[in-house]
């Protein structure tokens, strides 16, 4: 089973890969491009989480991060991880975690780019850990997930931005009894709001 830790470490690693591809690009001139990139941080929601069998369904809850290296002022690859906790009660707990990777296209509106709308497609991994309470009713704690977002940076001052990002994330958990629990539901609403620092 690959850990929330594992998973941190294999986005760092993809988002130093994408930035040293980003710095090192040059023109046909020979000369260096300038590099441009940004990082962001704040609140993520999963509001359908991976345990849809339960009832009432809960919100998984957390902090996400990750960054854009841009290769124009309208395209750029993103790198983000999302940690959430998920709470039934008293008892009942456990934790998940999402790496993703992918395209992001940007829309600058305006001279100076104060409202930037975005979208993106990012593909990667969903995983839960260990589940309290509970047997795990699925066949695996790790499933590949692709995202569709949609956003907005609204820029505050010099290169602080406030990012709003809402999207559909889905996931591929096979229950183990496919019979009672097929109305399992691996569509997930998503939602990050957070800052975003763009050098």
């Amino acid at each position: 089973m690959i850990s929330a830790r594992q998973l941190c470490i294999a986005f760092l690693f993809v988002a130093v890969r994408f930035a040293g591809v980003g710095w090192c690009q040059r023109t046909d001139s020979g000369k260096p491009l300038h590099f441009r990139a940004d990082v962001y941080g704040g609140y993520s929601r999963v509001g359908r989480s991976a345990y849809a069998f339960v009832t009432p369904n809960p919100a998984d809850q957390g902090f996400g991060f990750g960054g854009d290296v841009y290769f124009s002022k309208w395209l750029a690859v993103a790198g983000e991880a999302d940690w959430m906790h998920v709470t039934y009660d008293a008892e009942d707990n456990s934790h998940s975690v999402a790496v993703l990777g992918g395209p992001r296209l940007f829309v600058p509106l305006g001279p100076h780019r104060v409202i930037v709308p975005f979208a993106d497609v990012l593909g990667g991994v969903f995983s839960f850990g260990k589940t309290m309470g509970f047997n795990n009713p699925f066949k695996g704690t790790v499933s590949p997930a692709l995202a569709v977002d949609g956003g907005v940076d609204v820029r505050v001052i010099g290169g602080f931005y406030v990012r709003a990002e809402g999207g559909y994330l889905h996931s591929g958990f096979s229950p183990v009894d496919a019979v009672n629990q097929r109305f399992t539901d691996n569509q997930h609403s998503r939602l990050l709001v957070g800052g975003v620092w763009r050098f």
